[in-house]
């Protein structure tokens, strides 16, 4: 049985670590796409037809099928204010808790997402653009997403069950019940049946609100807590028919030519991280910030907001700013929580054009 589930676990990490790499590549032709439309307009005023359907196709397949994949690589947004400051046990009990309910919201999209499929299929419906395709392969990067979501959720519950052999231990639920990962998962149960009970009988909006704020406060991933808690907010607002609605609201929430230009951010971002650009520019704001004690801080804030501004994702600029400024901060005697809480204010380059942020509200 063990070495069944071995090869078993294998297998799916093998085709995670496959879509991955197909993900990597739609990645590169959307940003080429990109590229070769924007050369083409302003410096040839001349269109390429099929480019503009291309860039949108790939960013639709590369959403849903990278799901998977970025969950198993951690790489996936999550909010730890709370959850950070819980011990090893804690986490696991929440994090057992959020991935066996997020299961409610993946299972509906994938099987919803599945009979659209089947139908576009049948029906022979096309996209409506200038390359059309069949609308079936697009719908369908849903169902195989959600599946491979299923599997990977499925393989992490798993692995931290085994990882806590103590869970049903009822000597250690007495003796130490704030490390038992089983006090933390009847936690959070009992969290989302006090949230669902104030939606069902005191107040709707209210009750789905604080459904939603315990799930990420929790540390459940962010676009599993959203897709749970609006599943949860469809089905008690309007009604049980509104679940197959989850597949194409997901769909088009992605089908849009100015996302297709968040991959171009991020890219540049990666590129400036690994050609240590970053430590370069940080020494030149350094060096117009002067040498008044409060000059590090200064030069970081200075730093995030530039690079937030060209990257446009506050979340990469975060992580590009913190791996340079914050040896630099504690190195010259600031505290550890000063020299975050600076990084974290520094990328308010959001709000400059054209972040992602000021794509998102443009388009």
């Amino acid at each position: 049985m063990k070495k069944l589930y071995e090869m078993v676990d294998r297998s799916i990490d093998r085709i995670l670590s496959a879509t991955g790499l197909f993900s990597v590549v739609l990645m590169v032709l959307l940003s080429l796409f990109i590229s070769i439309q924007v050369f083409s307009r302003y410096f040839l005023s001349m269109h390429i037809p099929g480019l503009f359907d291309l860039s949108i196709y790939s960013l639709i397949i590369f959403t849903f099928l990278s799901a998977a994949y970025t969950l198993r690589e951690g790489r996936h947004i999550s909010v730890d204010l709370l959850s950070g400051h819980l011990s090893d046990g804690a986490k696991v009990g929440f994090k057992i808790a959020a991935y066996t309910i997020s299961l409610f919201f993946i299972v509906i999209l994938g099987r919803v997402s599945w009979q659209w499929a089947y139908n576009s299929f049948s029906s022979g419906a096309m996209t409506i653009s200038e390359t059309p395709i069949p609308k079936g392969i697009l719908i369908s990067s849903i169902t195989l997403g959600s599946l491979l979501l299923f599997l990977q959720i499925i393989r992490m519950i798993i692995s931290l069950s085994i990882q806590s052999s103590h869970l049903f231990n009822f000597k250690n639920f007495v003796k130490d019940k704030w490390n038992n990962p089983f006090v933390f998962m009847v936690i959070f149960l009992a969290g989302l049946i006090i949230g669902l009970i104030i939606t069902l009988y005191i107040n709707e909006i209210v009750g789905i609100c604080l459904i939603a704020l315990f799930a990420l406060l929790c540390g459940m991933p962010v676009f599993l807590a959203l897709g749970f808690t609006g599943s949860i907010g469809m089905y008690v607002l309007i009604g049980e028919s509104t679940l197959k609605q989850l597949p194409f609201l997901a769909y088009k929430s992605v089908e849009s030519f100015p996302l297709t230009c968040l991959p171009l951010f991020i890219i540049a971002g990666i590129i400036m991280e690994k050609g240590k650009i970053v430590e370069d520019v940080f020494l030149f704001f350094r060096y117009f910030a002067g040498n008044f004690i409060s000059a590090p801080l200064i030069s970081t804030i200075l730093v995030g907001g530039f690079f937030c501004a060209i990257s446009g994702s506050s979340v990469a600029t975060t992580s590009l700013i913190a791996a340079v400024s914050l040896p630099i901060l504690i190195s010259n005697g600031y505290k550890k929580s000063i020299s975050s809480g600076v990084v974290a204010g520094s990328t308010i380059g959001t709000v400059i054009p054209p972040s992602i942020g000021y794509v998102l509200f443009e388009g």
